[in-house]
């Protein structure tokens, strides 16, 4: 006997779906900032579950961005927009209440405060329309996997490579201080009298 799908559990389905795939790219964005922090697996799961996901995104941009070929800085910033956009849809997904909507889909209600501003925010999004975001986020998957190809690990800094405990550090790196140079003579204060009581 055929039951007829319930409609939240539908909606359920799709918006529980767009968030596993959403969760599969947020996986290659730390993928990408593990490999260019040159992570173990203890400090990787650390600073990947400190930084939110546009900080991320944002790090492995401006890293792609220093290529050196035109055509990969181009990719990478072309990729990592894509995500944004994608991430921006995502808030919608997930900061805001949801329902079936009539004929299907998902009604999704939403009230942003921003910039001294409140407005609503109520979408509806057919299956047509979260299938689309599926296999873009499925595309971005197999972007981001070429980007990280791509990345190297950031050099280190030589902050201390000067150092040497008998000479002074590279001008370059010597402090610098404009205020005058004060004289403080200190004179210890007098011994205290024993009392006599």
């Amino acid at each position: 006997m055929y039951k007829e799908p319930d409609p939240l559990e539908r909606a359920c389905a799709l918006v529980g779906r767009f968030q596993y795939h959403f969760a599969s790219v947020e996986q290659k964005i730390d993928q990408a900032v593990i490999k260019l922090l040159d992570l173990d697996e203890k400090a990787a799961t650390i600073v990947t579950s400190s930084l939110d996901f546009a900080k991320k995104l944002n790090f492995v941009r401006t890293y792609a961005l220093q290529a050196s070929k035109d055509e990969d800085k181009q990719f990478g910033e072309d990729t990592c927009n894509e995500v944004f956009a994608v991430n921006a849809d995502r808030q919608v997904v997930i900061h805001s209440s949801f329902e079936c909507a009539r004929g299907g889909g998902v009604q999704f209600r939403r009230t942003v405060a921003k910039d001294g501003r409140v407005r609503v925010d109520d979408q509806i999004w057919d299956d047509e329309k979260f299938s689309n975001y599926y296999a873009k986020m499925r595309g971005l998957e197999g972007k981001l996997d070429r980007l990280i190809q791509l990345l190297k690990p950031v050099e280190a800094l030589p902050l201390f490579d000067w150092f040497s405990p008998l000479s002074p550090p590279p001008a370059q790196l010597r402090l610098r201080t404009y205020a005058p140079t004060v004289e403080v003579t200190w004179t210890p204060p007098p011994p205290e009298k024993e009392s006599t009581t």
